[in-house]
């Protein structure tokens, strides 16, 4: 399995347009399912993953605050890797 950094993800979602928009509740179309997607993981295991306390559990929560469109996600995810450093 990979285990993917929240950096990555942050790059990824800088990657989209940031008025582009998700759906949060399909798991294909979610921020994390097509990033998993992008990088090879299938919606089975990393659904599995999120289940377990790891990277995708704060990326999933992270995805279904707030609106969901990239731009929002990106500060989200930086203001997460911040709040990180510090702790």
């Amino acid at each position: 399995m990979i285990h993917p950094e929240m950096s990555e993800f942050l790059d990824f979602v800088e990657s989209k347009r940031p008025d582009e928009d998700y759906c949060f509740s399909e798991a294909e179309s979610c921020a994390c399912g097509q990033y998993a997607a992008s990088i090879g993981i299938m919606r089975g295991d990393w659904m599995k993953e999120m289940s377990e306390g790891s990277f995708w559990q704060d990326a999933n929560a992270l995805a279904g605050q707030g609106s969901h469109y990239f731009g929002p996600l990106a500060a989200r995810i930086r203001q997460h890797m911040k709040e990180e450093a510090v702790a």
